[in-house]
C-alpha cells in the first residue's frame, strides 16, 4: 500500500469501543479503553487515546496524521501507522476486524499474590447485578435518594450522642456466644452487602461490576467487588458515587436494627446485641471513608483529583525520591508539581494514620486481652510491620 493510498483510507474503532478520561500515573497519562462486546479492557497512552478516539470511519488517515503532527508535532509514517493499526486490530478494537477471544482477566477460585495475600474469585456478578438493579432502580432518583441519604445521617447523630449506652452492651454480648456469632454472621452481610452495593452503583453508571469474591493479607479477611469500569465514567460524579456507595448500604442495611434497637426496652440483652451491631457496624463502614490504602476513601480521593493507583504510585515516588536523597540514583524528573505534593502529603497521612491505628489497636488489646497474650500479639506485629517497611524501602533504593 502506497502512502498517497494509506492517508486516503477510513478506519473506524469498533462500536463496542468505549473511551476513558485521562488519569494521571506519575509522569504519565493513561486512558483505559474496553471492547463491550468482548470484555476486553486496555490502558493507552495520549498518543494512541488521540488517534482512536479520532478513528471514526469519516475522516482520513492523513487528516487524522496532520491532527497528530498539530498536536504532538511530530508525523506519524507509513511504518508507525502501520504498527498501530495492527495493535489496535489485535486489540479487538478496530471495526471489521477478526476477534480473538477476551481474556480472562478475573478468574474464578484461589489466586496467590504474596507469602501473606491472595483473594478467592466467586466468579462475574455483572448478571446478577443486572437483574437486582432492574428491581431498585428506583432507589437511585433524588427524590429517594436524597430523603434516605438525610434519614441516615440522621440515624448516625443520632447514635453517636449515645455512645455509652451502645458500648455498655458490648461485654453483654462478649459473654454469650451465641450473640456474639450472631453479631459476626451480621457484620459478614452487612460487608457482603457494601460490596454488591458498588457493583450495583457502577451498574447505574454505564458500567459492570467483573469479580466479586473474598480477599485476605494475614489475618485480616474481608470480601471485594471488582468495578474497573469506574475507570470509563466520563465525570467524577460517578466514579466517587459509586466508591462511596458501600457505606451507604451498610447503612441501610442497619436502618431496620436501629429501628427495632429503639423498640426494645433497655433490659432486654437483645437491645445489646443490637447496640453492639450498630456501633460495630457503623464504626466500620465510616471507617471505609479514611483515605487509607484498600479502603473506599482511597478511591474516592483519587477519582476527585483524577490520580490512578494513587498508593501504589505515591509509594514507588517515595522510593524514588529517598533513593536520589541517598545518591543511588537520579532524582525522579516529569511528575508535576502538584503530584509530588499529593504523593508525598498521602505518604505522611499514611505514616501518620497508621501508626495511630496500630496504637490504637495496641491499647485495645491490652484492655480487652490477658497481658501475656497482648504484649505476645503486639510483637508478632511490630516485627511484621518492620519487615514489610523494610523489604519495601530496599526494593524501592536498589529499583
Amino acid at each position: 500500500m502506497t502512502s498517497a493510498q494509506l492517508e486516503d483510507r477510513r478506519v473506524a474503532r469498533d462500536p463496542d469501543v468505549v473511551l476513558g478520561p485521562g488519569f494521571r500515573r506519575g509522569p504519565a497519562v493513561v486512558h483505559m479503553v474496553k471492547n463491550r462486546a468482548t470484555g476486553d479492557r486496555y490502558e493507552i497512552g495520549p498518543r494512541e487515546y488521540f488517534v482512536l478516539s479520532r478513528l471514526d470511519g469519516r475522516r482520513t488517515l492523513g487528516e487524522i496524521g496532520d491532527e497528530y503532527a498539530a498536536a504532538f508535532q511530530r508525523h506519524l509514517g507509513d511504518a508507525s501507522w502501520g504498527q498501530l493499526l495492527a495493535l489496535l486490530g489485535a486489540r479487538n478494537l478496530l471495526a471489521g476486524a477478526p476477534r480473538r477471544p477476551a481474556a480472562r482477566v478475573h478468574c474464578k477460585g484461589f489466586q496467590r499474590l504474596g507469602p501473606l495475600r491472595g483473594k478467592y474469585v466467586f466468579g462475574d456478578p455483572s448478571r446478577l447485578v443486572a437483574r437486582v438493579y432492574r428491581r431498585i432502580s428506583w432507589v437511585y432518583r433524588p427524590a429517594v435518594l436524597v430523603p434516605l441519604l438525610v434519614a441516615l445521617v440522621g440515624m448516625d447523630v443520632y447514635l453517636a450522642t449515645r455512645l455509652s449506652s451502645l458500648a455498655t452492651g458490648v461485654s453483654t454480648v462478649l459473654h454469650q456466644p451465641s450473640l456474639a456469632m450472631l453479631v459476626t454472621v451480621l457484620l459478614w452481610v452487612g460487608a457482603a452487602g457494601h460490596e454488591f452495593a458498588h457493583g450495583l452503583t457502577c451498574r447505574h453508571y454505564g458500567g459492570n461490576a467483573s469479580a466479586i469474591g473474598i480477599r485476605w493479607y494475614g489475618p485480616v479477611v474481608a470480601a471485594f467487588c471488582s468495578v474497573d469500569d469506574v475507570m470509563l465514567f466520563p465525570r467524577r460524579r460517578g466514579r466517587v458515587a459509586t466508591a462511596a456507595s458501600g457505606v451507604v448500604a451498610n447503612h441501610v442495611f442497619l436502618a431496620p436494627f436501629f429501628v427495632l434497637w429503639l423498640a426494645l426496652p433497655a433490659s432486654d440483652p437483645t437491645r445489646d446485641a443490637i447496640g453492639t451491631l450498630l456501633l460495630l457496624g457503623i464504626g466500620q463502614a465510616l471507617f471505609n471513608y479514611l483515605p487509607m490504602p484498600t479502603l473506599d476513601g482511597l478511591h474516592m480521593v483519587a477519582h476527585l483529583l483524577g490520580l490512578s493507583r494513587l498508593s501504589e504510585e505515591s509509594r514507588r515516588y517515595t522510593r524514588l525520591r529517598v533513593a536520589a536523597l541517598l545518591g543511588r540514583r537520579p532524582a525522579p524528573d516529569g511528575y508535576p508539581r502538584w503530584v509530588r505534593r499529593t504523593y508525598v502529603g498521602f505518604r505522611v497521612w499514611v505514616l501518620l494514620a497508621g501508626t495511630a491505628s496500630v496504637v490504637l489497636l495496641a491499647l485495645l488489646g491490652f484492655a480487652v486481652l490477658p497481658t501475656g497474650v497482648a504484649w505476645a500479639l503486639a510483637g508478632v506485629a511490630a516485627l511484621f510491620i518492620a519487615w514489610r517497611r523494610y523489604a519495601g524501602w530496599k526494593k524501592g533504593i536498589a529499583t
